[in-house]
């Protein structure tokens, strides 16, 4: 375990460094991390303006008044436990909560790269390997704009983790509050849920589909009769039926490219790559990575075509798949996990490409 500590630390100080860097060029304000609306729009206009984090923010300072703030009020109340917990952290006081949204993610992001350290040390490679998925740009994405993923992989990792420790309570708590954080998280338990039939362990399965689904299918229907309407009746919620049909929906040639490199490709080759290694190897459903890796790009593949609007939803999402890509290679090609660093490294270029991203 003390191993995983090293790039943990790194990580945290990484993060810091990325946390002080944004906020010395915003005046200080970590308003500027929540991205929210000008006072001065209309609220009727719901495009080209603010970003994700401020329906996270909305929540944590108004739990039950929030809806008017929200534009897919359901489908946001239904990312529950990232606003709460910040909100449960400064106490409800209201000019903290932009600061505890900060600080939820930073713990978050340090878990994350603890939970991959661990899972890597366990498959006998580096621990050093676990910084790839923070070094991208698709994953400072969420941190960048207060988002809910950091929390939601760190969650899904450290069931993950558990399960691998034969810690099955707390396997079952993680996957169910992963899937209270974001619902793409769920690709993970699902995955794994996947492997465990197909090894003909059907009470663990079972009782890992149960914990992970229950909580998430219980909130949603609560808040479905709290405000009248399903999470799952917005278009924001409907898979598409082409894999990768959004991408031709997708404006603007620079986003084209951006999510066909770090998110499409990696789906396409990663999804292939491990079907055609379960298929061959019997030995590969041993450990259940190459599942991981085939429902997280399957989740990539039939993201709804609203996301694909956003090329930055599509490479926020595409984080899973890296993890599962990372450890799936640490099991089965350990020589090829420089492919991860090559592929998502210089996506940090990004970082300083994008106006407003830094500066």
């Amino acid at each position: 375990m003390r191993k995983a500590f090293l790039p943990t630390i790194l990580a945290f100080f990484i993060v810091a460094a990325f946390v002080i860097t944004i906020l010395a060029t915003h005046a200080w304000d970590p308003m500027a991390f929540v991205l929210e609306r000008p006072g001065d729009v209309p609220d009727d206009q719901t495009w080209g303006i603010g970003y994700d984090g401020q329906q996270a923010y909305a929540i944590a300072v108004d739990p039950l008044g929030a809806s008017s703030k929200l534009d897919h009020p359901a489908y946001r109340y239904q990312r529950i436990l990232y606003p709460m917990l910040a909100r449960i952290l400064v106490l409800g006081v209201e000019d903290l909560i932009p600061w505890s949204l900060l600080v939820v993610n930073m713990l978050a992001a340090c878990a994350g790269v603890f939970f991959v350290s661990q899972l890597l040390i366990e498959r006998g490679v580096s621990v050093w390997w676990a910084l790839v998925p923070l070094l991208s740009f698709n994953y400072l994405i969420s941190m960048r704009l207060d988002l809910n993923e950091p929390l939601a992989y760190a969650l899904a990792l450290g069931g993950l983790w558990a399960f691998e420790r034969k810690r099955m309570g707390w396997a079952l708590v993680a996957f169910g509050l992963a899937g209270l954080a974001r619902e793409a998280a769920l690709v993970f338990p699902i995955g794994l849920v996947l492997w465990l039939w197909l090894k003909r362990r059907w009470r663990s399965g079972a009782a890992i589909l149960a914990a992970s689904a229950l909580p998430y299918v219980g909130w949603a229907l609560w808040v479905s009769r709290w405000l009248g309407k399903s999470p799952f009746a917005t278009t924001l919620a409907k898979p598409l039926v082409i894999p990768f049909a959004g991408l031709f929906v997708m404006e603007g040639v620079e986003g084209r490219v951006m999510v066909g490199i770090w998110a499409v490709l990696p789906a396409l080759i990663g999804g292939a790559a491990g079907l055609v290694h379960l298929m061959r190897n019997r030995s590969a459903l041993e450990s259940p990575e190459g599942l991981l890796v085939l429902t997280n790009a399957a989740l990539i593949a039939i993201l709804p075509s609203p996301t694909w609007v956003d090329a930055l939803a599509v490479l926020r999402l595409g984080v899973g798949l890296m993890i599962a890509l990372l450890l799936w290679l640490a099991r089965a090609r350990p020589s090829w996990l420089l492919f991860t660093a090559g592929l998502w490294g210089p996506s940090l270029l990004l970082l300083f490409m994008i106006p407003g991203f830094i500066r």
